[in-house]
């Protein structure tokens, strides 16, 4: 493997020219990590002969014996001696834990992403004639019938949809795509072989969405940020307030520290995120890097924004607080994400509106910009977004109320029709 190999991934490099990780160390540390599985599918003691040579039998059929031996100079030489003949014949399953370990040893993928992965394995792939394939004799048919079969032999109520068929694609993109490129063997051509398999929408999950269910309506985010500012300036509710005025992520709120506003800008540094530590417990910890490299440009903050970070600062100084976290209590330490979820969802019921998350005051972010006629160009980058295509697909909805949007139809209407008593009922059909 080259140095450019190792640097492709923007997180490596990002972290190698920020001093974070050494290069070297996660070559040996990758290393170290093949040798250990390979060694732990080996049965045979290895020994260091007379001859001065390190020596270890091999599986071989041809042989009468079943086995034949193979020497090297030293020890280490017979340990990549035999991670070359191990990652041969490897199945579905071997390579796709293989490639998880290797993705998140080089950051191609963060801890949180690799747990997600594991869930999808678990549940669609393990236990599973096709994850006991050998990789490398898998066929276009082979995957075709896993993937048709996975999908469609599901009850009604147990249907998958197609974001979650995506992330089953994604893995196995990333499995195939390891196992040629790292370990170097001959199998199917992934991206061909999945553009070439079409599934029916019926036999997926619909997934539908109400605007009122994905964003807070106009009048909704009034009547938030008047509760707010009149009754609970405190750094939970501030910290709502802030989001909703900039689209910031929750996780990337509850990680702010004040050297990260710079005039009338924001830059965002770190992100909190949760993992799943060895014994499988959910940890929360911060990383040392936002969620990709379109999140790394700057915030451009509004008087308003402006306004809401100075009433923080003078919190921090009536408190004394000597964090360079922005939301640090000295009771409770740096605020996780989840106070700013419970904080407006308390908020919601005390000003009795359906309750909805934060992500749903970073979707309310964006759609209000583009209801406000804000160019393409610059929603895409107050939200972060590598393409337009995310901010409108998934941050794009409408914030009127019902009876507002309906007025406006109404308004629009080219002709009025006589009618007669409005509360007079349609008839039955």
């Amino acid at each position: 493997m080259t140095k450019d190999d190792m640097m492709s991934d923007e997180f490596l490099k990002y972290m190698v020219d920020n001093n974070i990780m050494k290069l070297e160390e996660l070559q040996t540390s990758y290393m170290e990590m093949k040798i250990e599985n390979a060694l732990a599918q080996h049965h045979y003691r290895i020994w260091h002969a007379s001859d001065g040579r390190w020596k270890t039998y091999i599986d071989d059929p041809t042989r009468a014996k079943g086995k034949k031996i193979i020497a090297k100079r030293s020890k280490k030489k017979l340990e990549l001696a035999l991670v070359e003949i191990y990652k041969k014949n490897q199945d579905f399953e071997t390579i796709y834990h293989e490639w998880i370990d290797y993705a998140v040893s080089y950051k191609d993928i963060v801890k949180g992403t690799a747990d997600r992965y594991d869930n999808d394995f678990d549940r669609f792939f393990k236990g599973t004639s096709f994850s006991k394939k050998n990789l490398q004799s898998i066929t276009e048919h082979n995957l075709r019938v896993f993937l048709k079969s996975t999908v469609a032999n599901r009850d009604e109520n147990d249907k998958i949809s197609r974001k979650c068929f995506g992330n089953i694609k994604s893995l196995i993109i990333g499995t195939f795509t390891y196992a040629a490129n790292e370990l170097e063997l001959e199998c199917i051509s992934i991206h061909a072989a999945l553009k070439n398999i079409k599934l029916p929408d019926k036999l997926f999950k619909k997934v539908l969405k109400k605007d009122s269910e994905e964003v807070f309506s106009t009048e909704e985010v009034q009547m938030i940020s008047k509760y707010i500012w009149e009754n609970d300036k405190t750094l939970r509710g501030l910290g709502v307030l802030l989001a909703l005025f900039t689209g910031l992520r929750v996780g990337e709120l509850a990680a702010l520290k004040i050297t990260d506003f710079e005039a009338k800008k924001l830059y965002i540094q770190r992100i909190e995120i949760k993992e799943k530590d060895e014994a499988g417990k959910t940890i929360v910890k911060i990383r040392e890097y936002p969620k990709n490299s379109a999140s790394m440009a700057p915030i451009l903050l509004t008087d308003n924004a402006l306004t809401i970070v100075r009433e923080l600062k003078k919190i921090r100084l009536t408190s004394g607080q000597q964090s360079d976290y922005l939301f640090y209590d000295e009771r409770y330490g740096r605020l996780k994400r989840d106070s700013f979820d419970k904080r407006i969802r308390k908020i919601c019921r005390t000003l009795g509106i359906p309750e909805r998350s934060m992500h749903k005051l970073r979707k309310t972010y964006s759609s209000l910009l583009f209801a406000a006629g804000v160019s393409e160009k610059i929603i895409q980058k107050q939200m972060r977004h590598q393409d337009i295509a995310t901010t409108h697909k998934a941050y794009e909805f409408n914030v009127e109320l019902e009876k507002s949007k309906l007025k406006i139809l109404e308004d629009a209407d080219f002709i009025k029709l006589e009618t007669a008593d409005k509360n007079t009922p349609f008839p039955a059909a």
